[in-house]
């Protein structure tokens, strides 16, 4: 019985381990995503400022 709930118990810890990492993961992509679109803009934005000094 005690080794059935140590057992239970361990594949919870490793289950809610597994989710934090995939939480982690995913929120790496999401900052990740969030750089290269500020970089994007940034791109875009110098780009813009570009064309207007060569337009005047």
């Amino acid at each position: 019985k005690k080794a059935t709930a140590t057992a239970a118990t361990t594949a919870a810890a490793a289950a809610a381990a597994a989710t934090a990492a995939a939480a982690a993961t995913a929120a790496t992509a999401a900052t990740t995503a969030a750089a290269a679109a500020a970089a994007t803009t940034a791109a875009a934005t110098t780009a813009a400022a570009a064309a207007t000094t060569a337009a005047l």
